[in-house]
């Protein structure tokens, strides 16, 4: 039941983060996909908890996750971050769903959410993420310059 409680707990994260991404785009088709990945991950959530039994709550971490990639990164990059994160969910899916077939529509459900959104980042144009990534880029290497400074001494 331990790794069902795990999966229960990160369709619940999911949705909390689905729904905060929905009210951060002004992108009416990253609007939809959010909502309906947030529906699905709801969907999911309930699925798991009629096998747990389990009242958990989401928590914020994975949307913090996301959020920073996001305002770091930009659009692109976040949304090719989520796809893989989806797919990723889709292979862990795979024994569990042998064991109990109703989580294979939760499995199908996370490669659908992972194409959706790989399709959405290679419509994303990346001009308008450049200066996040310029900004991110010289914050990390000014960083990484001090630190190693630090060790030099």
């Amino acid at each position: 039941m331990g790794k069902l409680k795990i999966f229960q707990q990160g369709e619940l994260d999911a949705v909390l983060m689905y729904r905060r991404l929905t009210e951060l785009t002004d992108r009416e088709d990253l609007k939809e996909a959010f909502k309906n990945a947030a529906a699905d991950e709801g969907k999911h959530a309930s699925i798991i908890k009629t096998m747990t039994g389990l009242k958990l709550t989401a928590r914020p971490t994975m949307k913090a996750g996301i959020l920073l990639v996001q305002k770091c990164l930009g659009w692109k990059c976040a949304l090719y971050v989520l796809s893989f994160s989806e797919k990723l969910g889709g292979h862990l899916y795979k024994k569990p769903a042998q064991i109990h077939p109703v989580l294979e529509e939760v499995r199908q459900d996370e490669y659908k959410h992972s194409g959706i959104l790989k399709e959405k980042a290679k419509n994303t144009d990346i001009k308008s993420d450049l200066k996040k990534i310029l900004i991110t880029t010289a914050v990390v290497v000014g960083a990484v310059f001090c630190i190693c400074r630090l060790f030099r001494k």
